[in-house]
């Protein structure tokens, strides 16, 4: 992770897979299968925890 930022975003065991947030990341942090966000490549826009439609995004 890298550490100029104080926070990351993590991915709740209860994701359902939909792909909202990984069509959401303009980065392409999202990986799939199973959802989960490249910690370094994450720019902490918070576009992913935004478009998650079951809320299963949060800031850690």
């Amino acid at each position: 992770m890298n550490n100029e930022y104080q926070y990351s975003f993590k991915v709740l065991g209860s994701c359902i897979g939909c792909k909202t947030c990984y069509r959401a990341c303009p980065v392409g942090a999202i990986q799939t299968g199973p959802i989960r966000i490249d910690q370094d490549a994450c720019i902490r826009c918070g576009k992913c925890e935004s478009a998650c439609p079951g809320h299963k995004i949060i800031k850690a």
